[in-house]
């Protein structure tokens, strides 16, 4: 990955779970009582943690690094545009584009 390269911006499957991940942790009581206690707003943890989502995602490199060679792989057979972001299917029980459910 390019350093300084934000791979929410090349894919918005990547984007929407992330997302969706982000609400699900910073509605927690626990995290919300965490984050008072530094004062830090939850709006501004998201800020920090969408805009530095490439290194949030190497703190998992084997997932991370399982999504980027399926990315590869779907963009090389040509199943996914290399120039537009991929709309790849969820794993089921995830949200998709738009927060609809996958099969």
């Amino acid at each position: 990955m390019r350093a300084g390269h934000n791979p929410l911006k090349d894919d918005a499957v990547l984007f929407d779970m992330y997302m969706h991940a982000l609400t699900e942790v910073l509605g927690k009581d626990e995290i919300r009582s965490a984050l008072d206690e530094v004062d830090v707003s939850a709006n501004q943890m998201r800020h920090m943690l969408v805009s530095d989502a490439g290194r949030v995602l190497a703190l998992a490199p084997e997932e991370f690094a399982a999504y980027q060679a399926a990315r590869t792989s779907a963009v090389y057979d040509g199943s996914v545009a290399a120039t537009a972001p991929a709309r790849a299917t969820c794993p089921a029980g995830r949200p998709g584009p738009g927060g609809q459910q996958r099969a």
